[in-house]
């Protein structure tokens, strides 16, 4: 049996977020603009964002076969999720994240459990 129920965000998973951008570019810019932005509006106090500079660390790109930049890659929760370019669609970005637009009003996330 499924059954939809919502969780308070201090019960929300910690996300934990690697950025990649190719240091002051446009499109990195805005892509850490945005991404700020949606953290502290729907997780302000539950989230970490690495952001790595792939001109000044270009090992890690390679090592974590980054292809394109900027790419966000959401590492915790699980499943491992890649969103690629500068994050300004943000209906995208909250379905990559595992939110929803409702999920800043009310500060709950929506899940699913099955029981």
């Amino acid at each position: 049996m499924t059954s939809a129920y919502r969780r308070s965000r201090s019960e929300l998973p910690s996300f934990v977020l690697r950025l990649y951008v190719t240091g002051r570019d446009p499109s990195s810019v805005r892509a850490i603009a945005n991404i700020e932005e949606v953290l502290r509006e729907y997780l302000p106090n539950g989230s970490t964002l690495d952001i790595v500079d792939i001109l000044r660390h270009p090992q890690r790109g390679v090592r974590d076969q980054i292809l394109v930049v900027p790419t966000l890659v959401k590492l915790i929760p699980a499943p491992v999720r890649r969103i690629f370019g500068d994050l300004s669609d943000r209906e995208q970005l909250l379905a990559g994240l595992g939110l929803t637009s409702s999920d800043r009003r009310t500060g709950q996330r929506g899940e699913e459990e099955s029981k």
